[in-house]
């Protein structure tokens, strides 16, 4: 599991990048379009970042048997 320092300096430098890249903006749509955007990247690195480091400790479930006819 990613720690909440980690998921948080991912959130940090992707807002800042976000919050620079929203000056001057003036149209409400894409203020949001963008805003939903940048937390859909958020969510997917944070997720990545979890899900990575523990994919190797995940194992096989073995507990369902096959059926002879």
């Amino acid at each position: 599991m990613t720690s909440k320092e980690e998921a948080m300096a991912i959130f940090s430098t992707k807002y800042e990048a976000w919050v620079e890249s929203q000056k001057g903006q003036k149209d409400a749509y894409e203020y949001e379009r963008s805003f939903d955007e940048f937390m859909q990247q958020v969510s997917k690195e944070i997720l990545q970042e979890s899900v990575g480091r523990e994919a190797n400790t995940r194992k096989k479930n073995d507990t369902h048997q096959v059926r002879d006819n």
